[in-house]
């Protein structure tokens, strides 16, 4: 095998891997005049999405880890689940695309000797040295969780996270990679 062909190899997987184990990266948006210490028992709004396309799970097994997670999360902070009387909605979309990644591969190789000073493909104290550029494809999956004022049905505060979505496969790993997305979000919400 030749050194191009490698040198390719090596920069694809190091791109799938980095896939695998890519950091969540979180925002969130929240109403900054709005009092959050007012706030102690919350409600959900079912999710309404008919299924979370280009994602190897059940929509049923996601919806239940998802809320286990945000439940777990909100209650360690000291709020209550509450549908009696609730003083925020939570609800949440799960939405997946395509994106690509493009990756400069720098390479040198070739004859020992002294040869042209300058270009692509010159001979500069024995290496040949030449740029090439490659993309790899991946699925990104982002999950965006709403909080909503009950009393005036305005949004307070909004987080997304957003992270490659690997192939795994079981269960235990799809598991905790959704605890990781829903406490690395929520742990940007004010606790009480």
């Amino acid at each position: 095998m030749n050194k191009v062909s490698i040198s390719t190899i090596i920069i694809m997987t190091l791109l799938l891997l980095a896939t695998a184990c890519a950091p969540i990266d979180v925002s969130r948006k929240e109403n900054k005049t709005f009092d959050f210490s007012t706030l102690k028992t919350y409600s959900w709004i079912p999710n309404e999405q008919e299924e979370f396309v280009g994602i190897a799970v059940d929509k049923k097994v996601l919806d239940e880890f998802i809320v286990t997670d945000i439940n777990k999360a909100l209650q360690s902070k000291g709020y209550i689940l509450s549908e009696d009387n609730p003083d925020f909605h939570i609800s949440y979309i799960v939405t997946v695309q395509g994106v690509r990644r493009t990756a400069q591969i720098n390479s040198y190789y070739g004859n020992m000797g002294y040869g042209a000073y300058y270009g692509q493909g010159s001979r500069m104290y024995g290496y040949n040295a030449y740029e090439k550029q490659r993309t790899a494809a991946y699925t990104e999956g982002t999950l965006v969780l709403d909080i909503i004022n009950v009393a005036t049905k305005e949004h307070l505060w909004r987080g997304i996270g957003h992270t490659p979505v690997g192939v795994y496969k079981s269960e235990d790993k799809k598991r905790k990679r959704v605890t990781t997305i829903v406490n690395k979000i929520l742990k940007q919400f004010p606790s009480r």
